[in-house]
């Protein structure tokens, strides 16, 4: 038997993914923004219709007396030139909204949060996330937000925020568009602690890679690097940290194999991490690679891996060799589909894609969510209407030569799965389909 080394947080998710019948205990709490002159008070009937679906809600603490605090920037010289900066300005808000995400991180019980911004609400949240940081955030709903700023030199246009939109869109994006919040970063050591105590209760021994969720803000390094522009980037330096971290798992783990093969558990991206560590550190001690909703194929559509999947793809294939064993398990949780232009079917299906983004029971098909999901899964294999688990699809988690696995309703990710009806690969009943590669 091969001592298991899971190879556990995620570097790569792709646009959204939620169940169409997620249970009531993992709703998220959400987090209402007041927009420009509005105060905590106007949305206290938002607020009641939210709990009464089970959403556990918080309104950030504003008064209609606050909105004169942006008199502050008529001050600034940038108010003037049309180039002004949230920040001064606008920390008052920006603090508002942090003292409301916090108060509702007491009520997640580690589940991640929702935020609603109503108007400028929406783009503030966005500045938020760029500052504060967006770890517990995985849903930025807005509702009528401007989020583009006014065009310029157009006769009559004035642009009324004095150019914080234009700062919005210029610096914001990356808090909007990543693939982990839908529109952590990756996941953690500790989300993966059930799968470990799973595999122990088999009498694997286990080691999970220490990897914490601000470890991955180190990958911001790769925005300096020319390659990253040009959709050529390689693995090293930029992830010269996960690495090494694998390398000290990989020694912590030996220590307790007394001269057995390892087996390499990689959930997400850390199966292609694992295999760009077979590649650079050697593979003698691993017998085989299990990778869980492992994205193998370099993307079809937006690369947002910025050319690191193609590196896998061209460097890594040498890894096949008769020692080492490949088993690849993909997830069908939700078929995608087509983002067709029929706006009958989409105006109906807005009000449930709301509650099913806001974690709510809704049955609809296919509905908004799983077109929407099925953008995420064009963008990696070129097709929106196929089966994946929510954010890898089926035939990207497959890799040619591999002994590939798939599995039915089993979502991605163990942030946000439930057990018994939103299980993701490491749940109990889901690792009893797969336990048996590691005990042969």
């Amino acid at each position: 038997m091969a001592m298991a080394l899971a190879l556990a947080p995620s570097f790569f998710k792709l646009h959204c993914s939620s169940s169409p019948t997620n249970p009531t205990s993992t709703i998220r709490p959400a987090v209402i923004l007041p927009g420009l002159g509005n105060n905590t008070g106007d949305y206290q009937k938002l607020e009641l219709t939210l709990q009464e679906y089970g959403v556990p809600t918080v309104v950030a603490k504003v008064s209609r007396f606050d909105w004169l605090r942006n008199a502050a920037g008529l001050v600034d010289p940038n108010y003037w030139s049309g180039s002004l900066r949230p920040r001064p300005v606008l920390d008052w808000y920006l603090k508002r909204i942090d003292e409301a995400v916090q108060e509702a991180k007491e009520q997640a019980q580690g589940q991640t949060l929702s935020l609603i911004g109503h108007s400028a609400g929406g783009w503030l949240a966005r500045v938020y996330m760029e500052e504060f940081g967006q770890l517990d955030v995985s849903l930025l709903l807005t509702l009528g937000t401007p989020h583009l700023p006014p065009p310029k030199g157009v006769p009559g246009v004035i642009d009324q925020t004095r150019g914080l939109l234009y700062y919005v869109e210029k610096h914001c994006k990356k808090a909007v568009y990543t693939p982990e919040l839908r529109y952590g970063l990756g996941n953690n050591t500790g989300d993966y602690q059930k799968l470990e105590l799973t595999l122990q209760e088999y009498g694997v021994p286990t080691v999970v890679a220490k990897v914490s969720r601000f470890d991955w803000l180190r990958n911001a390094a790769g925005l300096v690097d020319p390659n990253y522009w040009s959709g050529s980037l390689r693995p090293r330096p930029v992830l010269d940290w996960y690495l090494k971290r694998i390398d000290e798992a990989v020694q912590e783990a030996k220590e307790q194999a007394q001269g057995q093969t390892l087996s390499l558990i990689g959930h997400s991206a850390g199966g292609w991490l694992a295999r760009v560590y077979m590649e650079e550190f050697g593979q003698l001690d691993v017998s085989l690679l299990l990778t869980l909703g492992h994205l193998q194929k370099a993307c079809q559509g937006d690369d947002q891996t910025r050319g690191l999947l193609y590196y896998v793809e061209k460097h890594c294939k040498k890894l096949y060799t008769p020692e080492l064993r490949y088993v690849c398990i993909a997830g069908r949780y939700i078929q995608g589909a087509r983002f067709v232009g029929d706006s009958n079917v989409e105006a109906k299906s807005m009000r449930l894609s709301l509650l099913n983004d806001l974690g709510i029971s809704t049955s609809t098909s296919p509905g908004f969510r799983a077109r929407f999901v099925g953008q995420g899964y064009k963008q990696v294999c070129g097709q929106a209407d196929v089966w994946g688990d929510g954010v890898v699809p089926e035939v990207s988690a497959h890799l040619d030569g591999a002994f590939n696995i798939s599995l039915d309703g089993v979502y991605h990710s163990p942030v946000g799965s439930e057990d018994e009806l939103r299980p993701w690969y490491g749940s109990p009943a889901v690792v009893e389909q797969w336990i048996h590669h590691l005990l042969d």
